[in-house]
């Protein structure tokens, strides 16, 4: 499959077969490793860890829908995995609201949570003037009670120890998704490479949130494998780690994720002062044999400018580049369809839904890939 799968694809089939053996030693060391973490997660274990996974099931998607299709039954039976894990966490809020266990109301208006809840009301305050009332009520108390689940936990805390735990299960949900997607690739090999990229069939996973889960598990192994304080620990695990997301990365060849990662790793390395000193001295070694190596042959450059623009336009047509995959065109038809309503917009969650993607015949994306579009729509 891999050697069919690009010009490069043979290549990458030798690297898969001679990388396997050492990565298979690395795979023995470092289970070992993660099963510690793992009890250590358990030992850890609150109340809030369930509601936190709920939170995580509910983003889950089993099936793709169109606008019509959304608002002649919203309510199917996939979206009822939705909605009623998000109902338990909100109850279990409000029970221990009453019961102050804890009393987290305080903290939902203060700090990070605070601006987030404004923000959810300031949504809620959306639906009348919302093209989709119901749909952009029920987003905007959703994400409330997730923001309410978030502070919360904080109201709770015991200190770095709730913190730590909250972070470790939080990338266990980005490696269990993309564990999800790989495990459908044997299954499925032509949906899951779906035009050449990594993408989650069965539950649905775009290839840019499989790109971006990559990216954040590879940064945060980087993050701990080099810690600015004391020394590694499970060095083992988080290379395994680093490799299994820099490859879902790369296979999902997400370019938003691909560069976020790199500009981490270039604050990684500026503000960590043992790289730093590397990364110079590596710079001062590295440039006279680049220098000699262009003198030599002055197609060098371009050569490796073709590659990196051949790399970054993943064999798009110059039309499709400029344009955005064609999102420019989504932009400038919600901000037509803003001058209409400039004072109240057309509703949190289903203007960009309804108003934009549905009458512009995509109304199967779920979102215009512009969040700053979105919210100002």
């Amino acid at each position: 499959m891999l050697a069919g799968s690009s010009p490069f694809g043979v290549l990458v089939a030798a690297l898969v077969i001679l990388a396997a053996i050492p990565g298979m030693g690395l795979a023995i060391r470092a289970v070992p490793e993660g099963l510690v973490m793992a009890r250590n997660l358990a030992s850890n274990w609150r109340w809030w860890h369930l509601l936190w996974f709920c939170i995580f099931f509910s983003m889950l998607v089993f099936r793709i829908r169109d606008v019509s299709e959304a608002q002649q039954n919203p309510l199917d039976a996939y979206a009822m995995l939705r909605i009623l894990p998000e109902g338990f966490v909100s109850l279990s809020l409000i029970i221990r609201l009453i019961l102050k266990k804890p009393n987290w109301l305080g903290a939902l208006f203060r700090g990070i949570p605070g601006a987030m809840a404004i923000y959810c009301l300031v949504c809620l305050a959306t639906t009348p003037f919302s093209v989709n009332a119901s749909w952009t009520a029920y987003k905007s108390l959703e994400f409330l009670a997730d923001v309410s689940l978030l502070a919360s936990i904080v109201a709770s805390a015991e200190g770095f120890i709730t913190y730590e735990s909250l972070v470790n299960w939080t990338l266990t949900f980005y490696g269990l998704s993309l564990v999800g997607v790989w495990s459908n690739l044997p299954i499925w090999p032509t949906e899951a490479m779906d035009g050449g990229r990594l993408t989650g069939v069965i539950p649905v996973e775009a290839s840019n949130s499989v790109g971006t889960s990559g990216g954040v598990l590879a940064i945060v192994a980087i993050c701990r494998l080099m810690p600015m304080f004391g020394r590694a620990k499970n060095r083992a695990w988080y290379v395994l780690l680093l490799v299994f997301g820099l490859v879902s990365m790369v296979l999902s060849k997400t370019r938003t994720a691909e560069a976020a990662f790199i500009l981490a790793v270039l604050m990684v390395v500026v503000m960590t002062p043992r790289l730093r000193k590397l990364a110079l001295w590596s710079g001062v070694v590295i440039a006279p044999v680049v220098a000699v190596a262009i003198f030599f042959d002055d197609q060098l450059t371009k050569n490796a400018w073709n590659f990196i623009i051949n790399v970054a336009s993943r064999d798009q047509s110059d039309a499709a580049i400029g344009s955005l995959s064609g999102r420019t065109a989504w932009w400038e038809y919600g901000i037509q369809q803003l001058m209409h309503h400039p004072c109240t917009g057309l509703g949190a969650y289903a203007a960009g839904r309804f108003a934009v993607l549905g009458k512009l015949g995509v109304g199967s994306a779920a979102m215009m890939h512009s969040d700053w579009i979105e919210i100002l729509i």
